[in-house]
């Protein structure tokens, strides 16, 4: 779908130091310590990470999302990683950085006091705030090509997306209560807002406005690796022409070859895991035990 920005994007200046993230309740250390176990499992199966600035022919097999840490911010940085076989039969990866985003639907005409109240109240987890335009697929005559104003949180990696998600999925619901209420008690409504507007004023009334008005998430559960596979155009099985490390803003980390049309011969272990299960319920590790003959 088609997208216009209708503000730039607020970038965080006060970058903070990463103690303890919510990436199953692993500590800053361990989580390096999972990138790096990680990057030594690739290396013995051959997948040595690419960080040359020419291009490099690779068939794309497989992609996997991961994190890389960034040194200069001190921060954990959402990534995808790809994995390719070269032209000779080597194989080899590289890591494409990519901001996990979802965005935040707010009442007609209150689209500006939404991401005021966003672009403040999570400045130091989001890495940017948008207002974008897109097709809402729900408004009446949307095949007319009816469009509606979002707000787009963009983060630095999954972990703060989740925190920002649940913090903001209880205020969806309660407002899509408190407007359904509206619409069947429209009198009573008008009533209790009137004696709030009596009874608070000031900042505190402006914040609860602010907040009333958000009334809706889209795009919070697209997959991590989908999301990147959809808004870059990556597909597994074509060959690309790929780069560690870009020497500019202007040059693309991975291009598609369409001319390459002949496939390599990829060795791929499958495998199938039987277990044990209740009735008409999902296997879970807790209780059920893998089968062995």
């Amino acid at each position: 779908m088609d997208e216009e920005d209708s503000n730039g994007g607020i970038a965080n200046d006060d970058l903070e130091d990463v103690a303890v993230t919510n990436t199953g309740g692993l500590t800053f250390d361990k989580r390096i310590d999972r990138l790096h176990q990680s990057e030594r499992i690739d290396n013995i199966y051959g997948f040595t990470r690419y960080k040359g600035f020419e291009e490099k022919i690779g068939w794309l097999y497989n992609i996997q999302p991961s994190e890389v840490f960034d040194e200069e911010r001190r921060r954990f940085l959402s990534s995808l990683d790809l994995y390719f076989i070269g032209e000779t039969g080597e194989r080899f990866k590289i890591s494409v950085q990519y901001s996990p985003y979802f965005y935040v639907g707010a009442k007609l005409g209150r689209e500006n006091d939404v991401y005021a109240y966003l672009s403040k109240r999570y400045n130091n987890k989001c890495l940017a705030c948008d207002l974008i335009v897109k097709e809402d697929l729900d408004l009446p005559n949307h095949l007319g090509g009816l469009k509606r104003t979002y707000i787009r949180l963009k983060f630095y990696d999954i972990d703060d997306l989740m925190k920002i998600r649940r913090e903001l999925q209880p205020i969806v619901k309660q407002n899509s209560e408190r407007e359904k209420e509206r619409e069947q008690h429209p009198e009573a409504s008008l009533i209790k807002t009137t004696t709030n507007d009596l009874h608070f004023g000031g900042a505190n009334n402006l914040i609860e406005k602010q907040i009333d008005s958000i009334v809706d998430l889209r795009e919070f559960d697209v997959p991590y690796h989908i999301r990147v596979c959809i808004d870059l155009k990556i597909m597994v099985g074509l060959w690309y022409g790929v780069r560690g490390q870009l020497i500019n803003d202007t040059q693309s980390q991975f291009i598609l070859k369409p001319e390459l049309i002949e496939l390599p011969e990829p060795i791929v272990l499958a495998f199938d895991i039987e277990c044990t299960k209740m009735p008409l319920k999902f296997p879970t590790a807790q209780t059920d035990q893998v089968i062995c003959y």
